[in-house]
């Protein structure tokens, strides 16, 4: 079984990941001002505590996802350095 791989198509995928990461992370940030926004404004009262309540609850998942995208992010990063000084290195000793 032979497996291809370039520098390029690491790249690719490291600013895929990282383009997906912060695509998530905007969504994230801008899902957490409007809830704040919400609560503190358009809806008052018992309506507002359970939207609010309901968001907390799934505060923990989201930010769970936020460090998974983060913790991929790095990874595919340092795989993709740790290649490109291989390839480097293999060229290297190939002169």
């Amino acid at each position: 079984m032979n497996i291809n791989v370039s520098s390029e198509e690491l790249s690719t995928l490291e600013k895929a990941i990282s383009e997906a990461g912060q695509n998530y992370k905007n969504c994230y940030a801008r899902l957490t001002n409007l809830i704040e926004e919400i609560t503190r404004g358009d809806i008052q009262g018992d309506p507002a505590t359970d939207l609010l309540n309901k968001y907390n609850e799934k505060e923990a998942t989201l930010t769970g996802i936020k460090n998974t995208i983060d913790e991929a992010e790095e990874y595919m990063s340092l795989q993709n350095a740790k290649f490109k000084s291989l390839i480097d290195d293999l060229h290297s000793t190939m002169r």
